[in-house]
């Protein structure tokens, strides 16, 4: 039985995010006014990775186009608009994304965390942000996704 996640997800980038890492949103990036340069990803260093084999290695994170992952979703099946954008808003980076994935919740919750290490930077444990959720078609409740300063926690309604 095939199972579909639905990620909406939303939060600014710390101001000292590395290059490389923007680089992985780049192909969903806004021009906007006084905007920073930002680069794409090279084409010759773009690793193919699919988030639902869990055969496949992701390796270095940044080294896929996230703008197309998050942008584009990862199914074919399921009715729903799937979009992504990376905006330079008040001084920061602001990523914006809905897309549905054809797997389980835990996969996107694997494959996404390693964003928390880059983003949030009003975020702390005591005042945790809120960033989005995920919903699985199979649930009757979405799963909450909060920053505490850190990493990302998830919280079952």
């Amino acid at each position: 039985m095939s199972m579909f996640t639905e990620l909406v997800i939303a939060f600014d980038f710390a101001p000292d995010v590395p290059a490389e890492v923007l680089a992985a949103f780049a192909s969903v990036a806004l021009d906007g006014d006084d905007q920073p340069t930002l680069e794409g990803l090279d084409p010759e260093h773009v690793d193919a990775w699919n988030p639902m084999d869990p055969d496949d290695d992701m390796g270095v994170p940044w080294s896929h186009d996230w703008g197309l992952l998050l942008g584009l979703g990862l199914c074919v099946y399921a009715v729903g608009e799937n979009r992504a954008s990376l905006r330079w808003t008040n001084g920061r980076w602001h990523l914006t994304a809905r897309c549905t994935w054809q797997t389980d919740q835990d996969t996107v919750i694997e494959a996404t965390s390693w964003m928390a290490k880059f983003c949030c930077p009003l975020a702390e444990a005591d005042h945790p942000q809120l960033l989005g959720y995920l919903r699985d078609e199979h649930e009757d409740r979405p799963v909450l996704i909060w920053h505490n300063g850190s990493e990302f926690d998830f919280e079952e309604l």
